[in-house]
């Protein structure tokens, strides 16, 4: 008598190995897909990145040097002579403060008055106070104010006048042979001999000159002057200088911009008990690029990295050549590349960013182990089954 075929008592337990089995497999592409992906994704997201095709294109020039010592943080050009517009007004009130009374009174010429605007509408034959008029040239880039000043302190005459100036720059220890003959600043037809040359480099030791006078450094940071002028009118002058409001610790100093010149800023910064001068010639963006070359000069000044050179000043100092291109900024919505960051944490001892093979083969390690599981779980339901096999089997 034949017996029937013997079944395995125990197959709803096989059954469940086998989901098992096939479920471990299942999980374990899933998991190593998806650290794979994190890690990838981790790795990108510290490398440096590209920068936006928006990204806006350099000044013609800049530097930054410390106010008080001299350093020079970053250059670009620095040597180079252009048009800086109503910039060079800091220079015009740096010489009226030293030579004229502040209550002393200055007349108005048919110069001054035909000046245009940004203006504050002088009169032929008006008196006004020195102080004043320094205050609308330097907070409201008076173009009259500034021409009333610099007749006043050179004789009534433009030769008179770039006279002084000349004098003021062999003081100051101006290097790069700067043409300074418009104390507006203006290089159209309401110019004297098509505006003004100077570099960035002069101009940033015009700018510590400048902050180096206490009275001088107040009034760039005030946000509006009143008082009666000598038409005896009242007037209230506001500071136009957006900078002050943009930037933390922000010393306004002076914008300038023309349709030849472009757009130019001198702008200043404290930040830990240290003063910044950032000079941008002829930028797309000059808040935006002041900021981002005063980040980044704060940044290495406080990680411990050395100045690329000093900045000169005075009659007696030999002539100091800096690097023509130091540092240029591409700015873009942010203060700082990438690549800058990682430079700054290197220099401050942080650890190597993790690369891209570091997380392919944490993707390894993982596929490995799952892998590996896997298989064992197999080889255990092999030789189980093949226990119950011999157990149940009868005779034949």
């Amino acid at each position: 008598m034949l017996r029937p075929t013997p079944t395995y008592r125990r197959r709803p337990r096989l059954v469940l190995v086998r989901i098992a089995l096939i479920g471990a497999c299942a999980l374990a592409v899933p998991m190593a897909t998806a650290e794979g992906a994190t890690a990838t994704s981790a790795a990108r997201a510290r490398a440096p990145q590209t920068p936006p095709a928006t990204a806006l294109p350099p000044p013609k020039a800049s530097i930054v040097v410390d106010a008080e010592t001299g350093e020079v943080w970053s250059a670009h050009d620095p040597h180079e002579r252009a048009l800086v517009a109503s910039t060079i007004k800091l220079l015009t009130a740096l010489i009226a403060h030293d030579r004229l009374e502040s209550d002393q009174l200055v007349g108005v010429s048919p110069r001054a008055a035909s000046m245009p605007a940004r203006k504050m509408s002088l009169h032929t034959g008006e008196r006004w106070k020195a102080r004043d008029l320094l205050r609308t040239v330097l907070l409201a880039s008076a173009n009259d104010s500034a021409v009333a000043l610099a007749e006043k302190f050179g004789g009534g005459t433009t030769t008179g006048y770039a006279k002084v100036y000349a004098e003021e720059a062999e003081r100051l220890g101006l290097r790069d042979d700067p043409k300074l003959v418009d104390p507006a600043g203006l290089d159209d037809e309401f110019s004297v001999q098509g505006g003004n040359l100077i570099s960035a480099y002069d101009l940033a030791i015009v700018a510590r000159a400048f902050l180096d006078v206490p009275e001088l450094a107040r009034i760039v940071r005030v946000p509006e002057y009143r008082f009666t002028g000598g038409d005896g009118d009242p007037h209230v002058v506001t500071n136009h200088n957006r900078f002050l409001d943009l930037y933390d610790g922000a010393i306004g100093m002076k914008t300038g911009a023309t349709r030849r010149s472009g757009s130019s800023l001198v702008a200043a910064a404290t930040r830990d008990g240290h003063t910044l001068i950032a000079v941008v010639i002829n930028s797309p963006s000059t808040y935006q690029q002041a900021t981002a070359l005063l980040d980044r000069a704060f940044l290495a000044k406080a990680t411990g990295r050395e100045p690329i050179s000093t900045l000169a000043s005075g009659t007696t100092d030999a002539p100091t050549t800096t690097t023509a291109t130091s540092t240029t900024v591409a700015a873009s919505s942010t203060t700082g590349s990438a690549s800058a960051d990682t430079d700054a944490g290197r220099a401050a001892g942080a650890p190597e960013p993790a690369s891209a093979s570091t997380a392919s083969d944490s993707t390894t390690l993982w596929a490995a182990l799952a892998c590996g599981a896997a298989a064992l779980l197999l080889v255990v339901v092999l030789v189980y089954r093949r226990r119950v096999s011999r157990s149940t089997a009868g005779p034949r």
